[in-house]
């Protein structure tokens, strides 16, 4: 998704403007490979790229990661309200093909442009470079239902991501993760962070899709 995210920021297609923020929904299911003592899975997402907008007005700034993943809360609150929440109908764009099998797993954030400069001159910025897209700062933060947060960063001109995690990424066999950290044990985010705005979205997501099934089962 990141990777996309930058193509599309650099190169925005016909009218549409993308902004510094894209989310992911994200699902998986066990692989036809998959067995009990070696088990694998198949992950796809369903994604929202979000529009810029210069409105800095509360609830309107698409810019400021915590609001936005706040805002989104909102809006699952309302969808969940309204019944059949599938995050993948009512709050992404596009959806990869995954089947019924498949199982919300987390969120995804996919945040572009320099922190410490407004999006525009960060987006102006990399335009301007010789390789746009590898000159564009990114973040990712992942949140999943376990609890496993996972964090990668690459500064701009930078040919390979930073990756934190607060489990090891690295399942036995398959090779070590680049550059890799693990996060502090000690996790107790400030309301107002994109920690905890992503970790109350998070629960509302997956707490949505379990009303939803408990609802049909009944």
């Amino acid at each position: 998704m990141a990777h996309g995210h930058v193509r599309l920021a650099v190169n925005p297609p016909r009218g549409r403007v993308p902004g510094p923020h894209a989310l992911a929904y994200l699902y998986a299911w066990h692989a036809q490979n998959s067995t009990q003592q070696w088990p694998i899975f198949d992950v796809a997402a369903a994604t929202r790229l979000v529009d810029d907008t210069e409105d800095t007005q509360p609830g309107h700034n698409v810019r400021d990661l915590p609001p936005l993943l706040y805002g989104m809360w909102e809006v699952v609150r309302d969808r969940v309200a309204d019944g059949g929440f599938d995050p993948r109908v009512s709050m992404a764009d596009r959806s990869d093909d995954m089947g019924r099998e498949a199982t919300f797993v987390g969120i995804a954030t996919s945040s572009l442009g320099d922190p410490r400069l407004p999006w525009d001159q960060s987006l102006a910025r990399a335009k301007t470079a010789l390789l746009a897209e590898m000159n564009m700062p990114m973040s990712w933060r992942i949140r999943l239902t376990d609890g496993t947060r996972i964090e990668v960063d690459r500064p701009p001109g930078a040919s390979q991501e930073v990756v934190r995690s607060s489990e090891r990424l690295d399942p036995p066999g398959a090779g070590s993760v680049g550059r890799w950290q693990r996060l502090d044990a000690i996790y107790q985010p400030q309301p107002g962070s994109v920690d905890h705005a992503l970790d109350v979205l998070c629960i509302a997501v997956a707490d949505g899709i379990r009303d939803r099934s408990h609802g049909r089962r009944g």
